[in-house]
């Protein structure tokens, strides 16, 4: 019997937000606001014991899910985290936190690891989705930048302008 080969992608993305470092970290802790934004999440639900229920939509409504935990978490700079055993695909990741260039704002940094046993019905979306991914890290983190951007830029001009993402 020969071993199942698994199927690993690994990606990392980086965007310059326009709000304060502290900010974007506590809204990035926050399952409830960064699902709202992050287009191709279904659910982030919390769990006991810090843990989150993750579930996305692939290619042609098939739904991915895992079991989260947090693996590392310092304040204002680092959120890592890491799938349970049980888990629809193994992911694990980190979120970095930098001041922005000459201090302005800041920089944040997704690294992504994926892995799915190449029998899983999952590891076909993964393979079908290849550099889709990295485009969609890319979108979902110009979404988390727009929406925070534009937040402030709302409550700065105190305007009764409301955002709508759909």
């Amino acid at each position: 019997m020969t071993s199942e080969i698994n199927i690993v992608e690994s990606l990392e993305a980086a965007i310059h937000i326009l709000r304060p470092t502290d900010e974007v970290f506590r809204f990035c802790q926050d399952a409830e606001k960064l699902s709202t934004v992050v287009r191709h999440l279904q659910l982030i639900a919390p769990m006991e014991e810090g843990r989150t229920r993750w579930m996305v939509e692939g290619l042609q409504g098939t739904q991915i899910h895992w079991d989260a935990e947090m693996v590392c978490q310092q304040d204002s700079e680092l959120l890592a985290f890491r799938s349970l055993p049980g888990s629809d695909i193994e992911i694990s990741g980190a979120a970095d936190f930098e001041a922005g260039p000459d201090g302005h704002g800041t920089v944040l940094t997704l690294k992504l690891k994926l892995a799915l046993p190449h029998s899983s019905p999952s590891a076909a979306i993964l393979e079908l989705l290849g550099v889709g991914l990295e485009q969609m890290l890319d979108d979902d983190l110009q979404r988390i930048k727009e929406f925070l951007e534009a937040d402030a830029a709302g409550s700065a001009s105190n305007s009764s302008h409301s955002l709508h993402h759909g």
